[in-house]
């Protein structure tokens, strides 16, 4: 069981296979089913392809930010949403968790701590995203990450479907 773990964080091959959303309802599935917290997703009815760069990227720092979520915030909820409009793919990640003071968490992340956070918003600045954190202490946090996708098919901009695990 560890070495399929190992393997499936090394490079998830339901990414490869299915793509983004099913990558997404896989993760947040495990997640959900280890940590005991309550997961909502909102999710493109159709699972259209993204260019490799942008799905691994979004699965990357949902995986990062879900494992922050289970380890430190104290959360019982998480929001993962998944939209496609003109303006490219928007990711947000919501918790209700304890929060954190923004200015201290930049204060530690330049004194060297806080690196996973700092890891995400490079890996999607790398592939070209935007990346967005919010939060306050007792509110949660709320992190967005944005690519614009030139020429998205029309088929992509599906509606969502809520799912609750």
């Amino acid at each position: 069981t560890q070495i399929r773990t190992l393997s499936l964080n090394l490079h998830p091959s339901l990414l490869d296979d299915l793509g983004l959303v099913a990558a997404i309802r896989g993760l947040g599935t495990r997640m959900a089913t280890l940590s005991g917290l309550k997961l909502s997703l909102n999710l493109p009815e159709s699972d259209p392809r993204f260019p490799p760069l942008v799905e691994i990227t979004g699965y990357r720092v949902i995986q990062e930010a879900l494992n922050n979520i289970a380890r430190h915030a104290g959360a019982l909820r998480i929001e993962i949403t998944l939209a496609i409009d003109s303006d490219g793919l928007k990711i947000r990640i919501q918790d209700d968790g304890r929060g954190f003071d923004l200015d201290a968490m930049r204060r530690r992340v330049q004194a060297g701590s806080n690196l996973g956070l700092l890891g995400m918003e490079e890996r999607v600045q790398l592939a070209g995203g935007q990346f967005s954190l919010q939060s306050e202490p007792g509110k949660g946090t709320t992190i967005e990450i944005q690519f614009a996708l030139k020429g998205a098919p029309a088929s992509s901009r599906a509606p969502t479907a809520a799912e609750e695990m």
